[in-house]
This record gives structure tokens, sequence and C-alpha cells, in this order.
């Protein structure tokens, strides 16, 4: 049978029928939660949208453990050093409203750490700010060389193969966590992404934003940077079958973690930490 994520109250759950899988969560305290291989059945308890699937992958225990009262002041999602996290959602979905939210602005780098010789470049970077992956930096930048006049679709795919080339160099020549705005709608993107991390030792999660079609469409519209329909549509269908298919095909893609937010879990996400 296969699993899938579900609605349960407060959220959306990680339901794993049938499957030799234990999930201890809880959604508003500051306890461990995680997903480990027993010799028991699954407990009938589902998981919510704050509730993390650990998909039995090996790691801290705290891997995207919540911190916090996620229905009141706010809450923190904490995972190791060195992560490559997702932050995916079809077009209008809110990715880069919950990065700016968290992690302020997204051009600033802030602060590096100055490195010890010697050092593992994960443990240097423990507890400081991520790298931000986003392609619409790419695609201000492109728009700045060969201005405004020209259309985005002319050289729209020049933007996604950017994104992706330095989401790889990024991956596989650098330390630091990582936080990359992605749809997630691509299979060969996430088993891409999950390749990379998996060849460099690092631990990759997945956060999903699972917004209603119509709250996307009004976010592009807020942004004032729409999806044609057809493209629209595709992202559909797929952020659709992403959810069907539940976190047993997400292990097998080689993810760590999977957590599914909706946009109140989101507005009320006050920080992200690594380490």
């Amino acid at each position: 049978m296969t699993s899938r994520l579900s609605r349960s109250p407060g959220g959306y759950g990680l339901r794993l029928p049938n499957r030799r899988v234990t999930l201890r969560a809880s959604a508003s305290g500051p306890g461990p939660t995680d997903a480990r291989r027993t010799g028991h059945s699954a407990t009938g308890r589902d998981t919510t949208g704050r509730d993390v699937c650990a998909l039995g992958r090996p790691g801290p225990p705290h891997a995207g453990d919540p911190s916090g009262d996620p229905s009141g002041a706010g809450w923190t999602l904490r995972y190791p050093a060195g992560t490559v996290l997702i932050v995916a959602g079809i077009p209008g979905a809110g990715k880069s409203t919950l990065i700016r939210h968290v992690f302020g602005d997204i051009t600033d780098p802030g602060p590096k750490p100055s490195p010890e010789p010697g050092s593992d470049p994960r443990a240097r970077t423990r507890g400081a700010r991520p790298l931000i992956l986003d392609s619409a930096d790419i695609r201000t930048a492109l728009r700045a060389r060969l201005g405004p006049r020209l259309p985005y679709r002319l050289y729209r795919p020049a933007v996604h193969i950017a994104h992706y080339a330095r989401i790889a160099w990024m991956t596989a020549r650098h330390g630091e966590s990582l936080v990359v705005h992605e749809c997630g709608t691509r299979r060969w993107a996430r088993r891409a992404i999950t390749g990379l991390a998996r060849a460099r030792h690092r631990p990759a999660h997945l956060i999903l934003i699972d917004a209603p079609s119509a709250d996307a469409l009004a976010g592009q519209r807020a942004r004032g940077r729409t999806v044609r329909s057809r493209a629209f549509r595709r992202h559909e269908r797929s952020w659709a079958r992403l959810r069907a298919a539940g976190p047993a095909a997400l292990y097998r893609e080689g993810w760590s973690s999977a957590r599914v937010l909706d946009r109140r879990d989101a507005r009320t996400l006050n920080a992200i930490r690594f380490g």
C-alpha cells in the first residue's frame, strides 16, 4: 500500500500505512520528533504539519525538530550543520516570503566564520548563517545585463541552468549550510540535489509549503510576476504527484527528512538553525 501525505488537525500529516515505521511527534513541545524503523507497526497517531518525518535516515536526533509554540508566538526548526535544505512549493506558494521572513535580506550573505586550518568545514559553519540560493537573484542579474525590454521567456532556460549549476557547485565545493529556493516539482532536480549531497556526505532536508492553487495565484499577482497558465498547471500536477507519493518515495530519493507546512505554519516559523 502506498504512503500518502494526508490532512490532519493543525496541518498535513505524514501517514505511513502498514509500514514498519514508528512516528513519534509533538507539535507544540521541544521534545524530539523522529521516524525510526522498528519491529512494531506504525502508531495510530498522524503527525501534523509541524511534525517531521525523518524517513529513517541516520543523523542527529534533533534534525528537523520544532521548538516553541507553532500555534502561538512562533517556533524554530533545527538542522545539522552542513545541511542542504530545500524550500519547495508551487509558484506563489510563499517560498521567498518564508526565506525572507526567517533570514532577512537574502542578498546579504552575512558574516562568514574565520576558518581554522585543518578543521571540518561543517564544524566551522556551525551556528552560522546559511547561504541562500534563489534563482530570482540570477534572473535579476541577467535582466540588468540584458535590459528590461527583453522578454523573460527568451532567457528563462539560462536562469534555470545557472541556478542548478550554482546549487551543484555550492553543494560540492562549500561546507556552509545551504537554503535553496526550488519548486520541488521536478523529480530529476530533487534526485540530483540529494545525489550531490550524498556524494559530499551532507544531509538533504525538505520543507514543502503546501498552498492552495488560489492562494498561490494570488501570491504571484502580489509579487508582480506570474507564471503562464500551462506551466502553472504542470506544477500543480507534479505537486499533486509529490503529495500523493508520500515519505516512502522521498526516502528512496535520498531525503533525510520532509516537513509539510501550510501558509499559517510558515508565517509563525521564526527561525531555522543549523548546527
